[in-house]
């Protein structure tokens, strides 16, 4: 598989993990890590966070992980928009740091679009960058109209992603703020590419998986990976389905089956509200 990468990054493993509502519940705790710990094993690189995720639980789950990978990892981390004034953002970037265990970040992302002027979190991100605790900043949620209101800062590299929610099911973004993002060479980061589940409720979907002996999973990530600088960060919680998908992603969907899924799920034909989960 082709390996991506944010303005001049290493090449990354073209996948990602999500995190998100890993670490609220022990009992789950020991599953997780097993998952996390074999997927960087099996090449994953780049990990994905929010303060936001339980409160800082999942920051605190992957403190685990960062312990024992630090260097084989590409760490990314949000923070919520009312935390990005000067001071706050100071504040919840350190909070972000000690929970994890690690004195910076690969990838520091604004959760969602902010009351406070991006020239202003900018600064601080500036600040951040030459103290050695984040490596690139990025933006989470923004729509097509949002991300153009910021396209200088895209322009000069300050911006290097726009994580939002992208699936089989849900391809708003394939309208406008994709083939914008295509156009300048930018990552789009796919998070919740299973719909929280709900895509492997689709009998049409199953059934062409089976007709092409595919795992629905990878059915779903390969369709993603099939679009230019789209890195999918899938949550995966459970190692036997984790194996299972990872199997089956070297796999090439087909042309007549990159079709039979847009029939499935068709292309969107009109602008549409960015789709948040």
């Amino acid at each position: 598989m082709k390996k991506i990468q944010f303005n001049d990054s290493e090449l990354l493993y073209p996948i990602g993990l999500g995190t998100w509502q890993m670490g609220e519940n022990n009992s789950n705790k020991q599953n997780e890590l097993d998952t996390i710990f074999h997927a960087i094993d099996s090449g994953i690189q780049l990990i994905d966070t929010a303060e936001m995720y339980g409160d800082g639980k999942t920051e605190l789950l992957l403190k685990e992980v960062v312990k024992k990978k630090r260097n084989k990892i590409f760490l990314v981390s949000k923070f919520y928009p009312m935390n990005a004034s000067k001071n706050k953002l100071k504040n919840a970037l350190e909070n972000s740091l000690s929970r994890l265990g690690t004195d910076w970040l690969d990838l520091y992302l604004l959760h969602w679009p902010s009351n406070t002027r991006f020239d202003e979190i900018i600064e601080s991100i500036n600040i951040f960058k030459n103290s050695g605790k984040i490596r690139y900043f990025g933006v989470s949620n923004y729509s097509y109209d949002e991300l153009k209101n910021i396209e200088n800062f895209i322009q000069n590299k300050s911006v290097v992603t726009n994580q939002v929610y992208y699936s089989l099911k849900n391809r708003g973004i394939e309208f406008d703020l994709l083939p914008y993002t295509q156009s300048k060479d930018f990552v789009t980061m796919a998070y919740s590419p299973f719909d929280q589940g709900e895509i492997f409720k689709n009998k049409k979907l199953l059934k062409l998986c089976d007709e092409y002996n595919f795992e629905p999973a990878a059915v779903v990530i390969k369709f993603l990976l099939n679009k230019e600088y789209v890195l999918p960060i899938p949550k995966m919680s459970n190692l036997k389905n984790f194996e299972k998908m990872f199997m089956d992603l070297e796999k090439n969907l087909t042309n007549d089956c990159l079709e039979k899924l847009s029939e499935i799920f068709p292309t969107p034909k009109r602008k549409s509200p960015l789709a948040v989960i």
